[in-house]
């Protein structure tokens, strides 16, 4: 019989999991009628200087203490940061390793719904992620995991962990291939559950997205997206690019349209922080489809916009950027230490007319006389908190973290927002709701409940914007103008 806990041919005992009336995992517990005793993995010894497996032995020991320390927590952290901590704290590990690992732990993380589901446990829950990955036999979950990574051929080699575990586990690499070429058609390969696929399915139908599209975008979510740099001046773009070349870099321009012009693609090993270019504040980190949202706001030098929830001011620097140092720009966010980072990142860059106040999302600030004589702001953007589900391909146990009630939760926050912060237009001016969510609650649902309570406001564009036309996050954005005279 196949063993729940390897996907092997074993004699054993069935796992039971209690399932509540959603048929979500409420609670993970194990029943077996006696332990299933697995039989722990034996390495080979190898001579590290002769036949070359004994480095794929070692990394795969490391990535499997690093797994299990994992399972062990009582809460998902948010991996990279944590992953982070543990490569600190391991001196030991080169660049070379320290990328291996990342590979297999992200590949871990991101395709567990298929790893569980060809290692037949029927029991994964997206909300009870750690209880799931917990009662699965790590040695086995790492050879799934590093088998599909291999089909998919990223840069790191794999093939070599492959064998090593093929070997203890007593599997055929070569007929468990077969099964991924099979499996290549399913979502559940490319990370994406059935649930997703529900919500995946309205966002197909509200954005006419094509199968082709759709498939696309599934498949996408297998794979991390580019590093987008954005030029905030356009006349130093020969500069940026030579240096950005110089250090080995390759530099794309995807983007051809108008609203692209400063956006750049860039492939490398080394830190931007480093570079001149970023050090004189000639250039941002920020992915393609968030600058989209920030040429959602159509501004014109010399006019009042505010920010406001401005967060690291990613989206604050590109209207900066946009300005000409023309006008007034306000910045706020309801965690003050990030408006300090702000204010850097403005003075970096030489953007004199940003101003920045906390804001908790209730009733509208007290801003300066010449926002009040104006009758308002001409933009004001409220780019919402929300699921994150768009950034997902970068940080893909997020998706572990958002329960149905975090997101109801969500859309009742980014309504008030939205509501509160449409009081600072003044008429004749624009409201740009956006998010980093692909998810249609938190978008199109949002908007029309907006819309429905205040008449003044008229919709004149939304979209999803990066994925799938291009390699980037994919996100919202809404523009919607205040009439004249309300």
């Amino acid at each position: 019989m196949i063993h729940p806990k390897t996907g092997l041919e074993r004699s054993g005992n069935k796992i039971k999991m209690k399932f509540n009336k959603a048929n979500k995992a409420s609670s993970t517990q194990i029943a077996p009628k006696q332990s299933a005793k697995l039989e722990p993995l034996k390495f080979p010894r190898t001579n590290l200087n002769s036949d070359g497996m004994g480095t794929h032995v070692i990394r795969v020991k490391e990535v499997l203490q690093i797994w299990q320390k994992l399972c062990s927590l009582d809460t998902l952290p948010q991996v990279d940061k944590w992953l982070a901590e543990q490569f600190k704290s391991q001196t030991k590990y080169g660049s070379k390793d320290r990328k291996w690992y990342s590979e297999v732990l992200f590949g871990m993380v991101r395709f567990a719904p298929w790893v569980a589901d060809t290692m037949k446990f029927k029991g994964f829950s997206e909300q009870g992620f750690l209880a799931s990955i917990k009662v699965l036999d790590p040695s086995a979950f790492v050879y799934w995991t590093l088998l599909r990574l291999s089909w998919q051929r990223t840069t790191p080699d794999f093939d070599g962990a492959v064998s090593v575990l093929s070997k203890n586990l007593r599997r055929v690499a070569s007929e468990d291939q077969a099964l991924l070429e099979k499996d290549s058609a399913r979502p559940e390969f490319f990370g994406f559950s059935e649930k997703l696929m529900t919500e995946m399915k309205a966002r197909q139908t509200l954005s006419g997205l094509t199968e082709t599209q759709t498939q696309k975008f599934i498949e996408a979510q297998a794979t991390r997206p580019p590093l987008w740099l954005r030029l905030n001046f356009l006349d130093k773009k020969d500069l940026v690019v030579a240096e950005l070349k110089s250090l080995d870099f390759e530099v794309q321009n995807l983007v051809t349209s108008e609203v692209g012009a400063a956006a750049l693609c860039v492939v490398g090993t080394k830190g931007i922080f480093a570079t001149e270019a970023y050090m004189k504040g000639w250039i941002e980190i920020q992915d393609l489809a968030s600058q989209f949202i920030g040429q959602g706001v159509a501004f014109k030098p010399g006019e009042f916009v505010w920010d406001a929830c401005a967060g690291g001011g990613g989206k604050t620097m590109q209207l900066g950027s946009l300005s000409l140092n023309k006008g007034v720009i306000y910045a706020s966010d309801i965690r003050e230490y990030k408006l300090e980072e702000v204010k850097k990142r403005a003075r970096r860059a030489g953007f004199f007319n940003i101003r920045c106040a906390p804001w908790n999302g209730v009733g509208t600030l007290d801003f300066s006389k010449e926002v009040k004589l104006r009758g308002g702001f001409d933009w004001v953007l409220v780019d919402a908190p929300c699921s994150s589900s768009g950034t997902w391909r970068r940080n893909p146990d997020a998706k572990y973290r958002c329960s149905p009630a975090d997101l109801a939760s969500l859309n009742a926050l980014q309504l008030q927002l939205l509501t509160e912060a449409s009081k600072s237009v003044r008429e004749g001016g624009s409201i740009v709701y956006s998010t980093c969510s692909w998810y249609v609650s938190e978008n199109e649902g949002v908007v029309e409940l907006f819309l429905k309570e205040h008449s003044q406001f008229k919709c004149i564009q939304k979209s999803l914007v990066g994925l799938p036309e291009y390699d980037a996050d994919a996100m919202f954005v809404a523009v919607m103008k205040r009439v004249r005279g309300t």
